[in-house]
């Protein structure tokens, strides 16, 4: 599953959108919610990790991965520079 951090851009918005896509995954809007709240919502449909696209200035630079356990219980296990430059 793939989502953004709050508030995103629509850069970091469509490059979570093309992530999902790309790895046949699911992408969720982020709004107001929790991580917590996309862990269970992962264990509901299935998945076993959510990724987060991090923003800095407005342009993608980090992926999170977050472990998702079957007791709801979760951890980050890293985070991938993507190193989104702006295009000019």
């Amino acid at each position: 599953m793939f989502t953004t951090s709050r508030y995103a851009s629509k850069k970091t918005r469509e490059l979570a959108k093309w992530f999902s896509s790309a790895f046949d995954q699911n992408y969720y809007a982020r709004g107001k919610k929790t991580v917590s709240k996309f862990v269970e919502l992962s264990r509901k449909i299935g998945d076993e990790r959510v990724f987060i696209v991090k923003e800095k200035d407005g342009n993608p630079i980090l992926l999170d991965v977050i472990e998702v356990y079957e007791d709801l219980k979760w951890k980050w296990t890293g985070s991938i520079g993507i190193g989104y430059e702006n295009e000019r």
